[in-house]
């Protein structure tokens, strides 16, 4: 899927706004990857506000992106935040448009 792969090239190359032109307006994002981490999972539900939550994130972690597999509408990958690992799969509904009207990541 084009847009999973956008994605994970956007987050590899810590582009906040790249990350939030591919998804719709009015879409649903949740992000539980850091769970382990004893982080709460990120939630967004406009587009807009995306680019500001990974604008944070990027100041925060230096970001790199392994995918693992590509499925029809989801994407096993492994991020890694300051160089320590964090496998997670990305399960991504797409609107007529084609951008990513919901995204959720999970740790596997």
């Amino acid at each position: 899927m084009k847009a999973l792969l956008d994605y994970a090239l956007a987050l590899d190359n810590e582009d906040a706004q790249g990350i939030a032109t591919l998804f719709s307006e009015h879409c649903y994002f949740s992000d539980g990857a850091l769970r382990r981490m004893g982080r709460s999972d990120i939630e967004v539900r406009h587009s807009g506000d995306l680019a500001g939550v990974f604008t944070t994130l990027f100041s925060q972690y230096s970001f790199s992106v392994e995918i693992k597999q590509m499925l029809p509408h989801a994407m096993i990958y492994i991020v890694r935040l300051n160089g320590e690992a964090f496998p997670c799969i990305g399960c991504a509904t797409l609107d007529g448009d084609g951008r990513i009207s919901e995204y959720i990541i999970r740790p596997l």
